[in-house]
């Protein structure tokens, strides 16, 4: 593969640069930071997918700051065919790959997609792009690193050889030999115990069979018992059901006797009443024409009651009417007082508003002095226990007046947010720096973190590291680290400190805003008692003048209260004469109304005595039986009233008597009939008990057969299937024996005496082969090249065996070479162009010299068609077919394409640059 032409936008210090580099020796030349490697690192990413800033993969690191996208164009030859690979990549976006076949003019697109880009380019170039990267590309410091770095040399050998995959392979194998183990020690349980299942389901198979031929013995005599006992069963509940009726007879006959007597009885009961009754009816009709007088009796005797009781009302009447009339002389005079009263009451009714009005204005005043009093007593104690809150929370002296108090905290507050302005300043400046000395000691635990890590190049620098570099550079580290955590303790020791300080001026700011708060509520609160103090005291000044106009209006309304008083008295007897002047007058018409009413009632008396032929005297003396003769009659109608429900209770009781007469009868054939019942029962339940006990134990005895039968059964039934498990439990056993011991035998293979040993040994001949034939052209006086187990090379000279510490400082650049181009052809390609980055960088003015020599003459000896050198010194860029001059202009790189031993000024005086 040759590289022809590269194009790169945006790419690092690379705005647009276009290069075209042909055959032969490129010298890429320029100042230190010009961009010289970053047209190095372009090509190595564009096509392996790697570069030397940082992560090798991470492609930020290539996009140019402040350009969020920067493409690279590679156009390179292989195999007689021209080929085009684009790379986009973006900070924000999947990087984009597309590899076009260049035919004339025209541009066929065979791969899109950094995959599928990097697999075409596998096939193109026959190499996988990381391996072509180790192969092609001399990094800074790199040039002899594959002789001199062992473990980086046994790196790359099993990289080519893929011994790592085998490595890999074996040691999956043994995960998978302990897995199949693990498996098959877990079969070989199962079939243990599957093989004991089918020793136990044999076994119930067998005591089934047993089972089923008892069983069949047993179930005829279970029929025949559970027929017997259902006969029995059947007979008992029948004789059962006659017992109970039986009883139900005997019971109901007992019933009926008592009932029978019962009301016979009260038949004979019944017919006594009827005839007392019926005698009672005879003798009610002799009593009518009694009843009828006895009825004229009782009202004459009301008659003369009742004017007896009237006369006695008219005696009283007259009685009162005279003690009235003694009562009634006192009437005028009370009469005259009694006006007098109500004439004087009008007049208080007039007063009696003035009156209230001036206690009311009386009890303003004193409210007005008490809440003037006891609002100026407030203001003082709330000034009190303000200054007491303020003393206490600040021990300082505050003045009394609340405004002044508020001026006071006011002015402590301002100067209270100033210190704490001031001392957060601080406290950002130190948190500042320690967060920066955090930040440099994350750096360096990681540093720290890489150096532990690293294998033979330095992954801070690129440059090879040796062991006593490392430590070297760690111990470094380490003190660098353990200053800065000093400088950091102290830095958070001082945050702490202000961060505190802080917090308690915070605390106090919110202490004084709190207490200004309360001062000003207290304050407003105390302004307000002593305006409303005020405004009481000018209100009871307003009212004073009306108080005293309303006072001699007071002094009549009580003077006028107290004539009233007197003429109470006066008034009470007033209303009660009145009260008897009413009276005497209703007393007046009841005498007239009754006097009428006893003139009618002894007309309607006269006429009664008359009807009956009865005196007075002869009245009293028939008054006095007339209760005898009603409780007569009385019980007469009651015993007479009686006939009808007599008559029909007899009725009813002669057709109870017969219905129950005729059930005895019915009652007492039917238990003829039956016979004797609880014998029979007796004997039938006895048989039936002994039955049952009988069939009881067969029906256990089968259960229990039944129970065993169906567990056996089902044990038995999977005989077949147990030994279908069992068989196939074996065959995977014996299939997990050969597997293991096939694995077994390929992993022998694959390790460390197998395979790879064989191929190690295989390839070691064939590199000192490729690794002797490129020597003999780099002009090297050697007998032979031998490769020792860590690919290392010994070689063999007239003076003896020589390592490559041994070697100058030519011969082991040309070794280095000559030891890549040998790999190359063991991987089965020969290697056209090769890309060397400072590879003089490291090396003394010797090595130097000798490295431009091979370098000379290094194309013709080692078959290279292109090699590309990123270099600062004047013999390499003599040596060149073409020299790439990178310049960085205005930030951007410039490139330029001249001829050795050009000047290098004439570019700078192109762009108007100063020489240095």
């Amino acid at each position: 593969m040759i590289i022809e032409r590269v194009e790169l936008e945006n790419v690092l210090s690379h705005r647009r640069t276009r290069i075209d580099f042909g055959r032969g020796i490129i010298a890429i030349v320029g100042p230190n930071g010009a961009g010289k490697t970053s047209i190095i690192d372009a090509i190595t990413y564009a096509l392996f997918g790697s570069h030397s800033r940082g992560t090798r993969s991470r492609k930020d690191a290539l996009i140019r700051l402040g350009s969020s996208i920067a493409r690279i164009s590679v156009e390179f030859t292989a195999n007689g065919h021209k080929y085009r690979l684009q790379k986009t990549i973006q900070r924000n976006g999947a990087t984009q790959a597309l590899l076009y076949l260049i035919d004339g003019g025209t541009a066929k697109l065979m791969a899109r997609g950094v995959e599928s880009v990097k697999a075409e380019l596998k096939r193109i170039i026959g190499i996988d792009p990381l391996l072509a990267d180790l192969l092609l590309v001399t990094r800074q410091g790199e040039i002899d690193e594959i002789l001199v770095d062992r473990d980086r040399r046994i790196d790359v050998m099993n990289t080519i050889l893929r011994l790592r995959a085998i490595e890999k392979a074996y040691e999956r194998l043994a995960v998978i030999i302990r897995m199949l183990r693990r498996d098959k020690e877990n079969k070989e349980e199962l079939y243990r115990t599957e093989e004991a299942r089918l020793r136990e389901a044999e076994e119930s198979a067998r005591e089934y069979e047993r089972i089923v031929k008892e069983l069949e013995k047993l179930r005829p005599a279970l029929e025949k018992a559970e027929n017997e006992y259902s006969r029995l069963q059947e007979q008992a509940i029948e004789l059962r059901r006659l017992k109970q009726r039986f009883d139900f007879l005997r019971a109901k006959r007992e019933e009926l006797a008592r009932e029978l007597n019962r009301l016979e009885r009260e038949y004979e009961e019944a017919r006594r009443e009827y005839e007392i009754a019926l005698n009672a009816k005879e003798e009610l009709k002799e009593l009518e024409r009694l009843e009828k007088d006895l009825q004229l009796i009782e009202e004459a005797v009301n008659l003369v009651n009742e004017i007896r009781r009237e006369k006695q009302h008219l005696e009283s009447f007259a009685s009162r009417m005279e003690r009235i009339k003694e009562e009634l002389r006192d009437f005028p005079e009370a009469e005259r007082k009694a006006n007098e009263y109500e004439r004087l009451r009008s007049l208080l009714d007039e007063l009696e508003q003035d009156s209230r009005q001036y206690h009311q204005v009386k009890s303003q005043l004193e409210q007005l002095e008490a809440r003037a009093k006891l609002l100026r007593a407030k203001a003082e104690a709330e000034t009190s226990r303000l200054l007491e809150r303020l003393r206490t929370s600040i021990p300082l002296d505050f003045p009394r007046e609340p405004h002044k108090i508020i001026e006071k905290l006011e002015s402590m507050l301002a100067s209270l947010e100033r210190t704490i302005d001031t001392t957060r300043a601080k406290l950002e400046n130190v948190h500042g720096q320690v967060e920066a000395k955090r930040s440099e000691i994350r750096d360096l635990e990681d540093k720290l973190m890489k150096l532990t890590e690293a294998q033979g190049r330095c992954p801070l620098c690129g440059r090879p590291l040796s062991d006593e570099h490392r430590v070297e550079l760690i111990s470094k580290i380490r003190a660098q680290k353990k200053r800065l955590e000093a400088e950091l303790r102290r830095l958070e020791s001082q945050e702490t400190l202000l961060r505190n300080e802080l917090r308690d001026l915070e605390s106090r700011k919110r202490l004084i805003e709190r207490l200004a708060r309360d001062a000003q509520g207290a304050a407003k609160r105390i302004e307000l008692m002593l305006r409303e103090a005020e405004d009481a005291e000018q209100q009871k000044q307003r009212l004073q003048q009306q108080y005293l106009e309303l006072f001699a209006k007071y002094k009549e309304y009580e003077e006028a209260k107290q004539r009233l008083r007197e003429l109470e008295a006066w008034v009470s007897k007033y209303q009660k004469l009145r009260a008897r002047m009413d009276e005497y007058k209703s007393l007046e018409s009841e005498t007239t109304r009754l006097k009428a009413e006893i003139s009618k009632r002894e007309q309607k008396l006269k006429e009664i005595l008359d009807s009956i032929k009865l005196s007075i005297e002869e009245l009293e003396e028939a008054s006095k039986r007339i209760s005898y003769y009603r409780e007569y009659i009385a019980g007469v109608k009651s015993e007479a009233a009686r006939l009808p429900r007599a008559e029909a209770k007899l009725r009813e009781l002669e057709a109870e008597i017969d219905r129950v007469r005729s059930e005895l009868e019915s009652i007492d054939s039917e238990l003829e009939e039956m016979g004797d019942v609880d014998t029979a029962l007796e004997q039938t339940e006895v048989e039936l008990r002994e039955r049952e006990q009988e069939l009881r134990e067969l029906r256990d005895r089968v259960a229990r057969l039944e129970g065993m039968r169906e567990k056996l059964e089902a044990m038995a039934a999977k005989t077949e299937l147990l030994r279908s498990r069992v068989s196939q439990l074996r065959e995977e056993l014996k299939r997990y024996q050969e597997a293991l011991q096939a694995l077994e035998k390929i992993r022998r293979a694959l390790g460390p005496d197998g395979v790879p040993r064989i191929i190690r040994q295989a390839v070691r001949n064939i590199l000192e082969y490729h690794l002797r034939d490129t020597l003999m052209k780099f002009n090297i006086d050697f007998l032979d090249v031998r490769l020792e187990d860590d690919y290392s090379v010994v070689l063999v000279t007239r003076e003896g065996e020589k390592t490559v510490s041994m070697l100058s400082g030519g011969e082991r650049i040309a070794l280095a070479i000559a030891y890549r181009l040998a790999l190359a052809r063991v991987v089965g390609e020969r290697i056209e162009s090769m890309i060397m980055d400072e590879p003089t960088i490291h090396l003394d003015e010797e090595k130097r010299r000798e490295l431009v020599e091979i370098i000379k003459y290094g194309l013709e000896a080692s078959g290279l068609l292109q090699l590309i050198v990123v270099t600062h010194d004047r013999e390499i860029e003599d040596a060149a077919d073409k020299v790439i001059e990178v310049t960085k202009v205005d930030g951007a790189s410039i490139v330029r394409i001249r001829s050795p031993g050009d000047e290098t000024t004439s570019i700078r005086a192109e762009y108007g640059l100063a020489a240095h």
